[in-house]
């Protein structure tokens, strides 16, 4: 392996082929993943038939009432595939100090806008002279050696579930260095143009990178990835990004990641989860753990296009909010005119307009099978993402935001198409008759058409605590750093404290002409709030048995159909543009109830609270006062954020001692196997 070292900030350069997109980690058969490829407990599941003729009631059982079936083997298949290997470890990092990336942002960052079509950037960048190349979002303290560190001290007791520790980062190309003016000893050579230049850490001891070296006491895997690995597309005219988004925004095409992924920036930290791992970030009957911030609330609007339809003409901040409110966009008439072609929909568009709320800015927990189908939902939107250079040159996808709601809302919109087209339209015929309104009548608790039914809130979750005796039961360690506030079966989470109205009149507002469909639409899309308050007084009624079809002739004997795409509505990113017609072969082969209960489990999740601490810097005052109360190892935040805000370049020096003294309080050893022993 040739490489130049930079001995001054922490980084190495390693020469890497320009491999191109379709033979970098190519799948097992050597075809491409495909965007809805199974999740682990639907692998699990839909493995049991051949052996265990009982396998769909039990699968039945935890989807509908979260209650364990009494089979040992059952037990016995879900505890061996939670205790197998199923974690990547990903960080996505560029040493902004090394004086060779300096030199390429800097050149990159004077040439003409990527995106000069858009009026919104051309005003942005003419206005905000810099936006989105602050020297606090590319600075290094060496952040990411201790967030390693910190991960692997938290997860010690677990390691055998980490398949790898995965390190995404930058490469640049012949011609990108080149044209920096980067010493051209670094890209000396007859064959340099078949090469890419590709960063390492320098505190990498780089033997442990070869796949084919055990790791000492079997420790997972460490791998460094580039950020041309992962690009659908002529290599040797892979783009420059310095964007976070635009990074993330490749974290669907990296096949070397598999089931879940813990995913973190290199500025996170874990601090407190060494008894634990399998409950507080994921398990095989829970899904992802989610967390969200509801006192945040994330409105709507569309930055990027002209004037936003709201009187906005320019961007002026880089942080993530114009991200935030892009992925949240709101469809209108004036954007839908001006610009259709740029994907105006994502998740207001998708599945209906409401106000969301931010995630919590810490290390997540991302379903791979997920975020590869979101990628396809939203394929412009994240070709269009992963071109952006700058933080606030272009549209941004933000797939943390993302992956959390999509899943919430999936999860709902499957709970809705249960019981409006594979239960109350009993014949499935595609009409609404006025027996099977009068059964949703009756499903609900309503005397007539013109009921108006109080539904009380739900102060948290009623379900949570079936998830922990099941934990119990299999022997799957609680969550000691995870309260679980809310699980996809108590239905949508926002508003679930507040008293609603269900108006039977305004809400189902029937007729003899009333599709299924219309219905449908009418609440999982039109009328948000009406479905919420349906879903929250069905299911303080009676758990999911009143949003289920009911259980069918032969449904425990008949043979499984393993999951396909044929599960899915197919890729689209709004609500107006698909048929939801149920597919009536599919449903002949599997049955309306286990063709709702495959979808409920793929969405599955569950919304945790854990202690963390998120610590903006802007002076030495802050960097003192907020950095010393986490010297103590006793600190009760399991997950820490450190964001680098310093803009006086006076402060800087102190700042930084004031970082080092913080990772040698708590991340001094042990050292990671990873490194180098001096």
């Amino acid at each position: 392996m040739c490489t130049h070292q930079n001995l001054y900030n922490h980084n190495s350069w390693t020469k890497i082929p320009a491999i191109a997109f379709e033979t970098s980690y190519p799948s097992k058969e050597g075809n491409p993943i495909s965007p809805y490829q199974q999740t682990r407990a639907q692998r699990v599941f839909f493995d049991l038939p051949s052996q265990l003729p009982e396998s769909k009631q039990c699968h039945d059982l935890w989807i509908s009432q979260q209650t364990l079936s009494p089979v040992d083997l059952v037990h016995q298949k879900l505890l061996a595939a939670q205790s197998s290997p199923i974690l990547d470890v990903l960080w996505t990092w560029v040493n902004g100090s090394d004086p060779v990336i300096n030199k390429v942002r800097d050149r990159y960052a004077s040439l003409p806008n990527a995106y000069p079509t858009n009026p919104v950037v051309a005003a942005s960048i003419k206005a905000v002279p810099g936006l989105g190349t602050e020297n606090s979002h590319f600075r290094q303290h060496n952040e990411l050696r201790y967030s390693m560190r910190s991960v692997a001290a938290s997860l010690t007791t677990c390691s055998n579930l980490i398949r790898a520790f995965n390190l995404f980062t930058v490469d640049f190309s012949v011609l990108d260095l080149r044209l920096a003016g980067v010493d051209t000893d670094l890209v000396a050579g007859p064959s340099d143009h078949t090469k890419r230049w590709g960063s390492i850490p320098s505190w990498i001891n780089q033997s442990v990178l070869d796949p084919n070296i055990t790791s000492p006491d079997q420790k997972p895997l460490v791998r460094i990835l580039h950020h041309s690995e992962a690009y659908n597309g002529n290599v040797v005219n892979h783009p420059l990004i310095f964007d976070s988004f635009a990074i993330e925004s490749r974290i669907p095409k990296m096949r070397a990641l598999k089931d879940t992924v813990l995913y973190l920036n290199d500025d996170y930290f874990t601090l407190r989860m060494s008894k634990s791992f399998h409950s507080d970030l994921d398990t095989i009957l829970t899904g992802p753990v989610l967390h969200l911030q509801f006192d945040l609330p994330v409105g709507s609007e569309n930055p990027w296009s002209i004037s936003g339809g709201k009187g906005n003409d320019i961007v002026t901040s880089e942080g993530e909010w114009t991200a935030l409110g892009y992925t949240t966009l709101e469809l209108n008439e004036l954007n839908v005119f001006l610009l259709s072609g740029l994907g105006n929909w994502l998740l207001d568009a998708r599945f209906g307009v409401r106000e969301r709320c931010y995630n919590d800015h810490i290390a997540r927990v991302f379903s791979m099978p997920i975020v590869r189908e979101l990628a396809s939902v939203w394929e412009k939107e994240f070709a269009a993402t992963e071109k952006v250079g700058f933080r606030s040159h272009g549209p941004e996808v933000n797939l943390a935001y993302l992956h959390a709601w999509y899943l919430v809302e999936k999860h709902c919109e499957a709970l809705l198409y249960s019981f409006v087209m594979l239960r109350i339209d009993k014949d499935l015929d595609g009409m609404i008759s006025l027996e099977e309104y009068a059964n949703l009548l009756t499903d609900v608790g309503a005397e007539d058409s013109h009921t108006i039914l109080k539904v009380e809130p739900m102060e948290r979750s009623r379900r949570a605590s079936r998830f922990l005796d099941a934990f119990r039961r299999l022997g799957i360690p609680l969550p000691l750093e995870t309260e679980y506030i809310w699980t996809a079966p108590d239905g949508y989470p926002l508003g679930s404290k507040e008293t609603c109205q269900l108006s039977i009149a305004s809400c189902i507002d029937y007729n003899s002409a009333t599709s299924s469909q219309d219905l449908f639409r009418r609440l999982a899309f039109e009328h948000v709030r009406c479905g919420d308050c349906l879903l929250k007084q069905l299911i303080n009624r009676d758990d999911l048995s009143s949003v289920l079809p009911p259980v069918e002739p032969g449904f425990v004997t008949s043979n499984s159909v393993p999951w396909s795409e044929a599960d899915h509505l197919g890729p689209t990113s709004s609500w107006h543009q698909v048929s939801f017609e149920v597919d009536l072969p599919l449903v002949r082969k599997v049955g309306k109830r286990e063709m709702a209960i495959r979808k409920l489990e793929r969405y599955n999740y569950v919304i945790g609270y854990s202690n963390y601490s998120f610590v903006t810097i802007r002076d030495p005052q802050e960097a003192a006062l907020r950095l010393f109360p986490l010297y103590n190892q006793s600190h009760p935040s399991a997950y820490l954020t450190i964001n680098d805000d310093i803009v006086d370049p006076g402060f800087i020096s102190y700042v930084q001692s004031q970082f080092q003294l913080l990772f040698r309080k708590r991340f001094s050893s042990p050292i990671g196997w990873w490194e180098h022993s001096v």
